[in-house]
């Protein structure tokens, strides 16, 4: 079997894990880099609920952008989810959002990020879980993806668990 056809014959199914909710503070502009702009937006917490857990996202996470010459931009965040029955997560994502030059002001400015239409970018990113409490070990070892959503200074992720 060829590796297109073992592809085609295996389609990627996904289920909702859950959607996460954070507020972002204020960009922290880090400047222009050997590697492009970097700019750094830290959480104010928020919270996450789905099928399996929910619980709240603790302040404090960083979510760390880079805009390259060509205008792609990188992401790379850091979270600590806390579940409800006290067990800590923490929640770490790499993505990419592709966006036209003339929205990355707008990108730049949490309070104007309920103007975007998600019509207008493409924001992915793969979530990877990492804990010690015995209930939810099992997020140690699954892959997921999620769709972001910008809303008014907060950022939105539809988690899906690849199964």
């Amino acid at each position: 079997m060829t590796i297109d056809a073992a592809i085609t014959n295996s389609p990627v199914n996904l289920t909702h894990l859950f959607t996460v909710t954070y507020g972002i503070n204020p960009a922290i502009p880090i400047g222009d880099t050997p590697f492009g702009r970097r700019v750094l937006f830290t959480c104010n917490g928020g919270h996450f609920e789905g099928p399996r857990l929910s619980g709240k996202v603790l302040e404090g996470g960083t979510d760390w952008v880079m805009v390259g010459a060509d205008g792609t931009v990188k992401v790379d965040v850091d979270l600590v989810l806390e579940t409800e029955d006290g067990g800590l997560i923490h929640g770490a994502w790499t993505g990419q959002l592709t966006v036209s030059p003339q929205l990355l002001p707008i990108i730049a400015d949490p309070r104007q990020w309920a103007q975007l239409n998600s019509e207008n970018y493409y924001f992915r990113v793969t979530p990877r879980f990492e804990t010690g409490h015995k209930t939810h070990r099992w997020l140690n070892n699954i892959i997921c993806v999620a769709n972001v959503r910008f809303l008014e200074n907060a950022l939105e992720y539809q988690v899906a668990h690849v199964l």
